[in-house]
C-alpha cells in the first residue's frame, strides 16, 4: 500500500512538471551532510505551457536507518535566480509548503526520507 501510494505521488509530480520528464537541466547542490543529496531540475519558461520556468528541487537522505540533517546551498546561478530570491515550494511527498532561500535547513528521517518540492512562487 505504501509503495503504491509513493509511486502514484511521484508519477503525478512527473506528469505535472516537464522538468521531471527532461534529461537536461539537472544541477546537484551542495549539502553539509554527505548522506543528503540535493538536486534540481529546471526547464526555462520558453519550453513550458505556462511560459514560466519549471523548477523542482529534490532533497533525499541516503541513510535508511538514521535521521540526517544539514544545510542545503542552492546554486542560484544554475537556477537563473537572484542570490537573495525567496522560493515558495510545495512538497509532493508531504503536501507541506515551505519557504526556502539560497541556504536552508533540512531534517530527514527514516519515516520521511525526501522532499520532492516544486517551486510555486519566486520573490526576487
Amino acid at each position: 500500500h505504501g509503495l503504491v501510494s509513493l509511486l502514484t505521488t511521484l508519477n503525478r509530480a512527473r506528469s505535472e512538471h516537464i522538468a521531471l520528464r527532461r534529461l537536461r537541466g539537472l544541477t546537484v547542490h551542495q549539502t553539509t551532510d554527505e548522506q543528503i543529496l540535493c538536486f534540481s531540475k529546471r526547464v526555462p519558461g520558453e519550453f513550458t505551457m505556462s511560459g514560466e520556468d519549471d523548477i523542482v528541487i529534490v532533497v533525499v537522505s541516503l541513510d535508511p536507518r538514521f535521521a540526517r540533517e544539514g544545510l542545503v546551498t542552492l546554486d542560484m546561478d544554475a537556477l537563473e535566480l537572484d542570490e537573495d530570491a525567496v522560493l515558495t515550494v510545495k512538497d509532493y511527498l508531504s503536501g507541506s509548503t515551505y519557504t526556502w532561500e539560497r541556504e536552508f535547513f533540512v531534517r530527514l528521517d527514516p519515516g520521511r526520507m525526501a522532499h520532492v518540492a516544486a517551486v510555486t512562487r519566486i520573490e526576487e
